[in-house]
């Protein structure tokens, strides 16, 4: 598997870094506005984790032809009632917001799937075309997330309280 991450370098993307360097042969390349990515020392100490090369790529601006990839995935580029601290900063990461042409850049013998953890701002790092498009998986995404938290929840109330 194949991964193309589009955005800050922000928890969502060490995450998928982390799954990216348990996995054997699964790849992830990075693309990101400059200051926004994984610092070199912090991407080389991931790659320097798994003995078959390295996994994890990072680009600070989309060639005219990526990779194929198999998903490309992409989060809310600004943290929830946080404003970012850059006057400039949407403008330094429009080239990396999703549209169908993006999508269709990624996509390889098959089309890459779109993948977003939401809540996602339309317009801003995606496209409402792509976003709720036949490939997007944020529904299906946000089901099992959903389903995560209800489990994590119902374990936590059936635990037993601490002793005092």
């Amino acid at each position: 598997m194949h991964l193309a991450y589009l955005g800050a370098a922000n928890n969502t993307a060490r995450s998928l870094a982390h799954l990216v360097i348990g996995t054997p042969g699964m790849r992830l390349d990075v693309y990101c506005p400059e200051d926004n990515g994984f610092p070199p020392e912090e991407l080389e100490a991931l790659n320097a984790r798994r003995p078959d090369g390295d996994p994890i790529r990072q680009r600070h601006q989309l060639p005219r032809r990526p990779d194929p990839v198999d998903a490309v995935y992409t989060t809310r580029w600004q943290s929830m009632g946080v404003p970012h601290g850059d006057p400039g900063w949407e403008q330094r990461f429009a080239p990396f917001r999703i549209t169908r042409a993006t999508m269709a850049s990624f996509s390889g013998a098959t089309d890459a799937v779109f993948l977003h953890d939401l809540p996602a701002v339309r317009g801003q790092e995606v496209e409402s075309d792509v976003l709720d498009g036949p490939l997007s998986l944020v529904r299906q995404q946000a089901r099992h997330k959903a389903s995560a938290a209800a489990a994590a929840l119902a374990w936590v109330l059936a635990a037993p309280a601490p002793a005092r």
